[in-house]
């Protein structure tokens, strides 16, 4: 899957201040089917049109619980931004399992988006039945350029 992400941080502290991107070519995403694949590529994201699916942080994370002083291990935050899917962009706020690692952070999450509200037809067929609101799940490590 081809997946480009940025994180910057004024302060140094993505957790307080981070502003956050995140895209992923549609015709990169794999289902291990090769069939199953070309349709929803051409059918139902549609990548002809719309190439891409992106993320971009809307405001500062919001850190959903504090740790105390020295601990280590991850930290979970709350970050607001635009997820657009086949064209539609809508407000979402994501959960992020925020593991800071010695070159850069590894972000992990998963969350649920409609398929509805991003135009994307039903790919259900026959007895495959697919739920309108389908599980994203996502881990990306950042690494910082400096390293």
């Amino acid at each position: 899957m081809a997946v480009a992400a940025t994180l910057k941080s004024e302060s140094g502290d993505p957790l307080t201040d981070g502003v956050v991107s995140v895209r992923v070519d549609a015709a990169s995403l794999q289902t291990g089917i090769g069939r199953r694949d070309r349709k929803m590529r051409e059918e139902h994201l549609e990548v002809q049109h719309h190439p891409a699916m992106e993320f971009a942080s809307t405001s500062a994370p919001r850190r959903l619980f504090e740790q105390e002083a020295g601990m280590a291990g991850p930290a979970w935050v709350e970050i607001e931004g635009d997820l657009s899917i086949h064209g539609v962009t809508r407000r979402v706020a994501v959960r992020v399992e925020a593991t800071p690692e010695e070159a850069g952070w590894q972000m992990k999450s998963h969350f649920a988006v409609r398929l509805s509200d991003y135009a994307i037809p039903d790919p259900s067929m026959a007895v495959n039945k697919v739920d309108d609101e389908v599980d994203i799940y996502f881990e990306i490590k950042l690494v910082d350029k400096g390293q």
